[in-house]
């Protein structure tokens, strides 16, 4: 298939849809780059909180001190039992990894 026109390819040319306005945030460029990956699938794209909750979590466990899970909480929007949630769960990633390690090099 010939692409050579993809430059001339405007969001308006679209129709009124989510692909016209994922075009204007995105540009038509990245649209099509988006096509050819996903194009065809049913494809589900969660939230940007969502996105970026391995990063929020990753902040919380490397600011967590034991005493300050309410300030966390604040912080981040999230419960202080939630707070101590990642910080234990953070804690038991690295201990594994630490053991896999280990078991690796023996």
């Amino acid at each position: 298939m010939d692409y050579s026109w993809e430059e001339e390819l405007t969001p308006d040319m679209l129709g009124d849809n989510l692909y016209c306005t994922v075009a204007k945030a995105i540009g038509v460029e990245n649209l099509l780059r988006l096509a050819k990956i996903i194009g065809g699938s049913n494809f589900y794209m969660p939230i940007e909180k969502g996105l970026l909750r391995p990063l929020r979590n990753k902040k919380i466990a490397e600011e967590y001190n034991g005493y300050n899970k309410k300030e966390l909480a604040k912080k981040y929007g999230v419960t202080p039992r939630m707070v101590q949630n990642i910080a234990t769960s953070n804690a038991a990633d690295k201990a594994h990894k630490i053991k896999k390690k280990r078991r690796a090099t023996k």
